[in-house]
């Protein structure tokens, strides 16, 4: 598996449409390939390696509150549960969906599901702080702006470009404009 060169990675991102934001609805755009896995459902993520014969399904992220994490990891693992590659020669893996809770706390499935792929600790450490703080971050935008008419959806990025910073405080922007 790891001299396979031919990766195939399927994210289910509006960027990988070519879609806003605002317009883009989850699993509706993006079709895997149908001689490999034929379904209408898709994954946050699914890769595929047509020289290997392997085809990687998962991980399936979700941000919910912390009290509802075990309700929602059971739901997205029945959910795509029965997702296969249609040859029975070819090797399906399954990552166990993840969670990360909405104010920060991340379980442990999320380190093992990360592990399982053979990623160094060190790696993985990254990427359970940077889930833990962008979880925060998103949960603090929402409740800021849970009463702001005009906000318009973004993508965080760990920079901030200017104009992000103001829809986050629309109280600066609008008093920049006033001098």
């Amino acid at each position: 598996m790891h001299n396979a060169r031919d990766w195939q990675v399927f994210i289910d991102l509006p960027e990988n449409v070519g879609m806003s934001p605002e317009s883009y609805v989850a699993g509706r755009h993006l079709h895997l390939p149908p001689d490999i896995i034929p379904t209408s459902m898709f994954p946050d993520i699914v890769m595929i390696s047509r020289e290997a014969h392997v085809c990687i399904i998962g991980p399936e992220l979700t941000v919910p509150l912390e009290e509802n994490m075990q309700k929602w990891h059971a739901e997205k693992s029945d959910k795509y549960s029965s997702l296969c590659c249609l040859d029975a020669s070819w090797t399906t893996i399954r990552i166990p969906p993840i969670e990360v809770g909405a104010f920060g706390f991340v379980p442990p499935n999320f380190r093992a599901a990360f592990r399982s792929l053979g990623m160094p600790s060190v790696l993985v450490t990254r990427l359970v702080k940077q889930g833990s703080r962008t979880a925060r971050r998103c949960s603090f935008v929402i409740w800021t702006l849970r009463d702001f008419k005009e906000f318009r959806p973004f993508r965080w990025t760990n920079s901030l470009h200017d104009e992000q910073v103001n829809m986050i405080e629309p109280s600066t922007s609008h008093s920049a404009d006033n001098n």
